[in-house]
């Protein structure tokens, strides 16, 4: 059944919850909002904080879970009484990431449900079913469906969650432990109105995901520099410092910018850092959308872009089962294990995507004109390796910041090569830990060794009785798929089975 839309926790809807002054300090303060009705104070089963990916997959496994032993005994099974925080208004995955073309590495069966039980109404060859486009997507003859698709099905998914259990616009901010007579923990949150919400839960969930990690030597002002929407042209102003996240919202500006009378786009320098794949994918749709005479830099830090390795031995170590191996490993030894396996999704690029830019760069030498690469309007895509960044300086007055770069085989500061650019758009990945470590930070006292960490089954060590339970910051312990979508139907199961033991018998069994 699909639920009608999900309600943010200051829509007029829910307004009566925030209309009483909610403190935090009071730790009495009612959710009134709660499935259970106005003023309940009944502590929830399960509190998850985040509903991403790893927050829906639990949520889906879940309802896998409470349907599975409904059929099997043939009884009424409530479902438990769970609620699920997310800070962004709506369901959204990678939103601003979403480039024309760009395609899933993963495949699509490594989706919310198929790998612990195909039957499944949440598969994503359900979802194609429901949609009308099954047989269509099947003549493809691919595994590896677009990213705007695979983000429609998710979207799905998370409508078919009961919309009492999620509160859109709501941001976890601390976890505190009642005291072992309670037994219990009280879960802050802010909404988008600013209200604060106090709740109580037997367990919590961390899925709270990555955040955009931006190098530290760049301007501070515009280091969280945010394109909330697409600027009008006339308010946009140069230079533009950005985290690859934000890269849809931009392009949309500089399609806004194209239309308009404003200055042409026709000198402008765009600096992309990173040897990443979404660092060659923006790089490679800049190249298309900007017109001749503007120019897209590279900057990355080794000699050449290098192929992901996505041959079946390597894909291997995505497994459910490889997390057992990983874990039981030694510190010294894991370390080791995760560096070599880095070589399959950090700064590497699908060699589809690399022989493109190849020939991009192949067919401008053909047009070229002259030996300048600076001032011919032939070259409109560079690749800069054996750079790294290690200072930039913004020219308000010329609308462009000039970069310091360090040539890493010689391991010297190039004071004579330092490009002026109107954008720098950082490609360079996310921070997963810090934003846990700080909604957990009431709890370090309660860690044994005064710092997170987990156990095989992403319980964190606690020396007290009520459970916390993390995902998407753990690949340090459980390898490289921590953060990735491979295994998080399968994990999904795992983390259900263990904040709800009355569903492991009966919840189909999974890889």
């Amino acid at each position: 059944m699909e639920f009608p839309p999900v309600q943010c926790c200051d829509s007029p809807a829910s307004s009566s919850a925030m209309s009483a002054e909610t403190s935090a300090s009071s730790l009495d303060a009612t959710d009134a909002s709660a499935p259970d009705g106005p003023g309940s104070t009944a502590p929830y089963d399960a509190i998850c904080i985040g509903f991403g990916p790893a927050g829906l997959a639990i949520a889906v496994a879940l309802a896998d879970a409470v349907e599975a032993r409904r059929t099997s005994t043939g009884v009424t099974v409530h479902m438990p009484r769970v609620l699920f925080l997310e800070q962004q208004r709506a369901f959204a995955w990678h939103a601003g990431m979403m480039l024309p073309g760009a395609r899933m590495q993963v495949s699509f069966v490594k989706d919310f449900a198929t790998l612990r039980n195909p039957r499944s109404q949440f598969t994503f060859l359900n979802y194609l079913r429901v949609q009308g486009r099954l047989l269509d997507f099947v003549n493809q003859a691919t595994f590896y469906p677009l990213r705007e698709e695979y983000q429609g099905y998710m979207r799905w998914c998370a409508t078919q969650i009961d919309p009492a259990t999620v509160r859109y616009g709501e941001r976890g901010e601390e976890v505190r432990f009642d005291g072992e007579e309670q037994g219990m923990f009280t879960v802050i949150s802010v909404c988008d109105s600013g209200a604060r919400v106090v709740r109580r839960a037997r367990n919590v969930i961390i899925c709270v995901g990555g955040r955009p990690r931006m190098p530290t030597c760049l301007p501070a002002p515009s280091r969280l520099a945010r394109i909330a929407q697409p600027t009008p042209p006339e308010s946009l102003q140069f230079p533009q410092i950005i985290h690859s996240s934000q890269i849809r919202d931009f392009l949309d500006t500089i399609r806004l910018l194209s239309q308009s009378v404003a200055p042409p786009l026709r000198r402008l320098r765009v600096a992309v850092l990173g040897a990443g794949q979404s660092a060659a994918e923006i790089a490679s749709h800049l190249h298309d959308i900007l017109p001749r005479g503007a120019r897209v830099d590279m900057i990355f830090p080794t000699r050449a872009l290098r192929p992901s390795d996505d041959s079946p031995f390597v894909n291997e170590i995505f497994n459910p089962e490889a997390v057992d191996e990983v874990f039981a490993l030694d510190p010294v030894s894991r370390a080791k294990v995760i560096a070599d396996d880095r070589g399959t999704n950090y700064a590497v690029v699908r060699m589809q995507l690399i022989e493109h830019l190849y020939a991009l760069l192949y067919a401008q030498k053909l047009h070229s004109s002259s030996g300048s690469q600076e001032n011919d309007d032939a070259i409109r895509l560079r690749m800069m390796p054996c750079r790294k960044l290690v200072g930039a300086q913004e020219d308000i007055a010329r609308d462009v910041v000039k970069l310091v770069l360090l040539d890493t085989e010689r391991d010297v500061i190039l004071h004579d090569e330092q490009p002026e650019y109107h954008v720098l758009i950082a490609a360079t990945g996310y921070d997963r830990t810090s934003a846990c470590a700080k909604l957990l930070q009431p709890l370090q006292k309660y860690m044994p060794n005064g710092r997170v960490e987990v156990d095989r089954w992403y319980q964190l060590r606690l020396d007290i009785s009520p459970k916390v339970w993390i995902q998407g910051a753990c690949e340090e312990t459980h390898g490289l798929s921590d953060s990735l979508l491979s295994i998080m139907a399968v994990r999904g199961q795992q983390i259900v089975e263990r904040v709800f033991p009355f569903t492991s018998e009966q919840c189909p069994r999974g890889m």
